[in-house]
């Protein structure tokens, strides 16, 4: 993850390209991926982190 000049937060794509998260995407507190990635919580409350070939992975909902 990177910040932006203007303090957007961005990855680089598998493309090569940069991908900016939503300014309402935040970090989850507590979380991560399973190898070590900051997780964060989408507009419409998932959850997900960004794999090394910068996929956004969505964690599955354990609520039953």
């Amino acid at each position: 993850m990177y910040e932006g000049i203007k303090g957007g937060i961005y990855y680089i794509n598998k493309n090569g390209n940069k991908t900016y998260l939503k300014e309402e995407d935040k970090i989850v507190s507590g979380k991560k991926g399973p190898e070590g990635q900051k997780v964060y919580l989408g507009p419409q409350g998932g959850e997900y982190y960004i794999n090394k070939n910068g996929n956004k992975v969505y964690l599955k909902n354990n609520k039953k």
